[in-house]
């Protein structure tokens, strides 16, 4: 609004030239559609000329002390995926009355948690991709911070791109919030140099809060300053545990939509990307479907190696028993109606989806290359993922669920649970 973007205005020239003060004329009505901003030198204070505006005073205070603090959330996109679903869970969780997400994504599509951020009432901000529009990039990300009231930037860092840090530095703004969600190692291993030389002092320097899901993944992006002075907060991954909650009717609602009924029903969900180990995946239900023909598999997810992977299907005859789902916005249902979770990864950071599947009460087998604390509940196993036999024999062995609720009050007295994360959180956004 004309209201905002005045505010907005008056905000930037005060910082730049702390000697210029602003005379505010407002008209007599109850609006500010007709505020008039006038340079005035020779002030040492805003004068509020018209005294019909003194019921407004402590809205045009909220420009240097807002009462609501508006964090800039810095991501790809946010479409599924599980640094996806972790700040969406702060979102639906955080205090409304303190805080409120705005979103700066390099995504042009809509994705699939637009509606419900906008519903939230945050904002979303769209810079061009780097790659091709590097200049044009930077000048969108600049745009964003010149223009709109920003108090805190959350940054979900990578090593390769940490433009929008630097121009939130070049903003004054004052808090710069790095969170290290994990770093894939085999991308990592061919970025050591530039990463151990460059980037993870270049990152630290920009930023003045430090978050890690782990101990395990710190020195991924934090310089061996923040490591050694230990000035960053470890924070789980966490879920609501009442969204994820079993629920028998959803169960057979869904079921009967899908046309699942008498199926026993595998389901993964993630990115279709190589280290998610797609190929060991779908072997894995091709040598069970030998065992039985009647079971389904529920792949969730897009991703640049779909098409292949459903090729594969084709070739080995079994894509009536796979059904390709994308993107999805009722995970906690899918999970609700299915038996089983595979998840071979040859590598993960803290993968939302399992945590979310134990939530569910579903059984799980996860590679041995996953990070162990991720196990919670007695739901969840891990194999070696050079054995294809192992799997198929441990499926074989698995006995459905009968009491499913409970699992998810497990996950909730854990350290994965919301109520705490969500605290920690806003003692960092505070502070």
């Amino acid at each position: 609004t004309l209201y905002e973007s005045n505010l907005n205005k008056l905000r930037n020239n005060f910082r730049k030239n702390i000697k210029k003060f602003y005379k505010i004329i407002c008209s007599s009505d109850k609006t500010y559609n007709n505020c008039k901003y006038i340079d005035d030198i020779t002030k040492n204070k805003f004068i509020i000329i018209n005294n019909k505006c003194k019921e407004y005073n402590s809205k045009i205070n909220d420009v240097y002390e807002p009462k609501v603090k508006h964090v800039l959330q810095v991501i790809g996109s946010m479409n599924t995926g599980g640094m996806e679903s972790l700040i969406m869970n702060f979102y639906r969780s955080i205090n409304k009355e303190k805080y409120q997400f705005d979103f700066l994504v390099n995504d042009f599509s809509h994705f699939l948690y637009e509606d419900e951020i906008l519903s939230l009432g945050g904002k979303i901000f769209r810079a061009l991709p780097r790659k091709p529009y590097f200049f044009r990039n930077r000048r969108d990300v600049n745009r964003v911070f010149e223009y709109n009231n920003i108090d805190i930037v959350h940054a979900h860092q990578g090593i390769t791109y940490y433009y929008p840090l630097k121009s939130a530095k070049k903003h004054r703004i004052k808090k710069i919030v790095i969170h290290n969600h994990g770093i894939n190692r085999y991308f990592l291993k061919y970025l050591k140099i530039y990463n151990n030389i460059w980037a993870r002092n270049r990152i630290s320097s920009l930023s003045n809060e430090h978050i890690a899901i782990t101990e395990d993944v710190v020195n991924h992006i934090f310089s061996n300053k923040v490591i050694k002075n230990k000035d960053y907060v470890v924070m789980n991954n966490a879920v609501d545990t009442n969204i994820f909650r079993f629920n028998s009717k959803r169960r057979e609602d869904k079921r009967k939509e899908l046309k699942l009924e008498n199926s026993t029903t595998f389901i993964h969900i993630g990115n279709f990307n190589r280290f998610k180990n797609y190929d060991f995946l779908i072997d894995v239900f091709y040598e069970y479907l030998k065992y039985n023909k009647n079971a389904k598999f529920l792949v969730v997810g897009t991703g640049p190696i779909e098409n292949e992977v459903k090729d594969r299907t084709y070739k080995l005859g079994i894509n009536e028993n796979v059904i390709f789902l994308g993107k999805r916005s009722d995970i906690a249902d899918l999970l609700s109606a299915s038996d089983i979770m595979i998840f071979p990864s040859f590598y993960e950071g803290y993968p939302m989806a399992l945590i979310e599947a134990q939530a569910s009460g579903i059984n799980i087998l996860a590679s041995d290359r996953i990070n162990k604390e991720c196990k919670i509940c007695d739901n969840y196993k891990y194999l070696p993922i050079d054995d294809l036999i192992l799997w198929v024999n441990e499926i074989k062995k698995i006995k459905p669920n009968i009491n499913r609720e409970k699992y998810a009050e497990m996950v909730n007295n854990s350290k994965y649970s919301i109520n705490k994360t969500i605290k920690q959180l806003e003692k960092i956004y505070d502070r």
